[in-house]
């Protein structure tokens, strides 16, 4: 079909400001991004889901899906997914992740969302019982990949150029470095990352849920790829040591209220550099490989959403045995 002549933009555009402005929105990266991951997931972009807080239907740049090799064990049908949502961004400033000295080592709470599966109660043979989730039956938030592959940071924050008389602030299209006047802001980090990621993260806990006798869990990461410098700053104020990063995980805590009180929550987001990404989905097959055969050997605690402990202060997810 040919282009009518009513269809023209002034000479130029296509490769002056319209060219400019399509590369800074950051489309272009989320189609890269979406690219790079077809090659493993089946991949969605401009997946929909629900704001936990105005109900209004948003859409998060990425949704990866990939279904792992099910297995028949004693009866128990175990057919695990693993699902990426990613959100993408590109930015002339560098990202700055500030390190957690008092997470280092701690075991992550909740890590990674497992959808699909509600908690298992775990009892003593003396009948004392606790609600676990099924990460904390797997064992799964202390494994290496939780707490020790990547630096664990609890605030990040975005460089950017300081308005130098307060009407003019730096564009980040221009091409000129910026050395002098450096501000740091971690509203729009948060605004525009965390929070999306999180309440999808709370979304694809409704869109997934647990039905009939077979296992089927849901292994569920959020990610931000950043075609960004990531800057990793470690020590105080005084003695901070900074030095590049491809990959930081980080941590958001939040208390919920509920009728009877308040619940503590925390959403875990892995950012991850754009040239890094491959890397880095090697790293969560890896993982979720180990997912796979723990789900598979305790199949029939999962089935029956109960297990069997001899010491319930004192247990390994090894020693969990169908009740």
């Amino acid at each position: 079909m040919d282009n009518p002549k009513e269809n023209q933009l002034p000479p130029g555009a296509l490769t002056g400001y319209l060219n400019e402005a399509v590369r800074r929105s950051g489309y272009p990266l989320q189609t890269v991004i979406a690219t790079e991951l077809q090659k493993t997931f089946v991949v969605t972009e401009e997946w929909g889901y629900q704001d936990r807080t105005t109900q209004e239907q948003r859409t998060l740049d990425v949704f990866a899906f990939k279904r792992l090799r099910e297995e028949n064990r004693a009866g128990v049908l175990v057919a695990p997914s693993v699902v990426l949502l990613v959100e993408c961004k590109r930015s002339q400033h560098p990202f700055i992740f500030f390190k957690s000295e008092t997470e280092k080592g701690r075991a992550l709470s909740g890590f990674p969302r497992i959808c699909g599966l509600g908690p298992v109660v775990v009892q003593q043979n003396d009948s004392s019982r606790r609600e676990v989730s099924p990460c904390e039956c797997l064992g799964l938030e202390t494994e290496p990949f939780s707490i020790s592959r990547s630096p664990i940071c609890t605030t990040l924050a975005r460089a950017g150029a300081k308005p130098e008389d307060g009407s003019h602030r730096r564009k980040d299209s221009e091409a000129e470095p910026v050395r002098k006047g450096i501000v740091l802001t971690g509203s729009d980090a948060y605004n525009s990352i965390l929070l999306p990621l999180a309440s999808s993260l709370d979304f694809l806990g409704g869109y997934y849920s647990g039905s009939g006798q077979n296992v089927s869990p849901v292994i569920a990461f959020a990610v931000c790829v950043l075609d960004a410098h990531m800057v990793l700053s470690e020590g105080g104020p005084e003695d901070s040591v900074l030095s590049m990063v491809p990959w930081v995980r980080l941590i958001r805590r939040e208390n919920k209220q509920f009728s009877r009180g308040y619940r503590h929550t925390q959403h875990v987001v892995d950012f991850v550099h754009r040239y890094a990404l491959s890397d880095f989905v090697s790293e969560i097959l890896q993982f979720a490989d180990i997912v796979r055969e723990r789900f598979i050997e305790k199949a029939g605690v999962f089935q029956r959403g109960r297990g069997i402990v001899k010491d319930l202060n004192n247990w390994k997810w090894s020693e969990v045995q169908p009740s």
